[in-house]
């Protein structure tokens, strides 16, 4: 099975954008605290797999 590039980074970039405003949205609809935890957690893991895909190790540790 052979996917190209440009979808999986299509599908990348889209998951990505979905879990952070998932995010925003817990934040500004005031969701229970253990959600935007979740979320919160999810939006930073997918930021390190974001810099880590383009050579930035230690960029997400260092902006949190």
């Amino acid at each position: 099975m052979n996917i190209p590039i440009e979808t999986i980074l299509f599908f990348g970039s889209l998951l990505i954008f979905l879990s952070v405003l998932a995010s925003k949205l817990a934040d500004k609809f005031a969701l229970p605290l253990y959600v935007r935890e979740l979320l919160h957690f999810r939006r930073r893991k997918a930021d390190a797999a974001l810099d880590y895909s383009f050579g930035f190790e230690g960029a997400a540790v260092l902006s949190d």
